[in-house]
């Protein structure tokens, strides 16, 4: 087979024409050119191209999930129609300009509040001052009435050396708009000292009782040993003590 070869190249084949030993050599030059001079080699290079494709796919196959979720979050989020965009824009604003007048209606409201806390102010203390008043001058009508206390009664022993006592307050006019207040502030003289009603007691119109415990100088109402006696005593002595 080389034979041939070379002798193609070399001479001309016996009982051909020069077409014919031209179209020979051609096929020759062809087919030596095509033939690989290690074998197996190219079928290790298809081998490679293909684990080369298998790669891409693969990394193709894990960014496309990838890809996809990123676009419709994109589109879905992120509109890029510049219609979208002012309305949203819009939205914005009437939200901020709503922000803003309840802002302006909440500080109306705390100035509001602010002046009817300062009117209640002035009302407490006016009210402070107008009792205040009432009382000093009740008391000083009082004092021109020279009110005092009538018909002073003593009673049982309420306790260990404490008495009750009653009275009626005397010269309290009938329209007196306040009588136990009248009552509390009235003193009573009893055994030399001055007391001030326990209790008051409206019964109508112009009577007021009041009521005292006395803890002093109330020998009666303490327990105490009248008269003993010393009996004789019937032990019989022993001589010579």
């Amino acid at each position: 087979m080389s034979g041939h070869k070379y002798q193609g190249l070399g001479q001309q084949v016996p009982g051909s024409s020069d077409s014919t030993t031209a179209s020979f050599l051609l096929y020759i030059s062809s087919s030596e050119e095509s033939t690989p001079l290690l074998p197996g080699r190219s079928r290790r290079a298809i081998s490679r191209d293909t684990f080369k494709f298998l790669i891409y796919s693969g990394l193709a196959l894990l960014a496309l999930p990838f890809v996809t979720v990123n676009l419709y979050l994109h589109f879905t989020n992120c509109p890029l129609y510049p219609g979208d965009m002012n309305a949203i824009r819009r939205g914005w604003e009437i939200e901020m300009a709503g922000h803003e007048i309840a802002r302006e209606e909440w500080r109306l409201e705390q100035q509001q509040h602010a002046v009817v806390e300062e009117k209640w102010k002035l009302q407490v203390e006016w009210h402070k001052k107008e009792v205040a008043r009432r009382i000093r001058e009740e008391e000083e009508e009082r004092q021109k009435l020279n009110m005092f206390w009538g018909n002073v009664e003593a009673h049982t022993c309420i306790t260990y050396g404490t008495r009750e006592y009653t009275a009626q307050l005397m010269n309290l006019p009938i329209t007196w708009e306040h009588p136990i207040e009248a009552c509390k502030a009235t003193a009573i003289e009893i055994h030399g000292n001055s007391y001030l009603p326990e209790s008051c007691e409206d019964k109508g119109p112009g009577v007021v009782i009041g009521r005292w415990e006395v803890n002093q100088h109330e020998p009666d109402c303490a327990s105490s040993w009248i008269w003993y006696k010393d009996k004789e005593s019937h032990i019989p002595s022993k001589r010579g003590t």
